[in-house]
């Protein structure tokens, strides 16, 4: 699952793109890949935060999931939080900021 940036003349907007199928494991986080889902966010935020449509798209999918398989906004983590030797999804992704664009899903 990855969220594209895709331009159309003057205008910028995201997708998101299904990498595999949700009964199939995916190779995103060494221990967790059989229970769990993972968002890409394409591009490196220890240098630039995340642009705000990214984001919105991305809690767009993240919310949709959390309804679908009855989790809540506290099943959500960075990939940093199982291997902090990484700084995924970047020093400059604010997750709490993610968080908020997904509450704003359920209003």
């Amino acid at each position: 699952m990855g969220v594209e940036l895709v331009k159309s003349g003057e205008e910028s907007y995201f997708e998101a793109l299904l990498g595999r199928m949700w009964d199939v494991a995916g190779a995103h986080t060494k221990g967790q890949n059989k229970d769990s889902l993972a968002v890409c966010f394409i591009g490196n935020y220890d240098v630039l935060p995340p642009p705000k449509k990214m984001l919105e798209a991305g809690a767009k999918v993240i919310a949709l999931w959390l309804d679908f398989f009855c989790l809540s906004i506290n099943d959500v983590y960075s990939h940093h939080y199982f291997d902090i030797a990484k700084s995924c999804p970047g020093k400059l992704f604010d997750m709490e900021i993610l968080k908020g664009h997904i509450r704003r899903c359920y209003e």
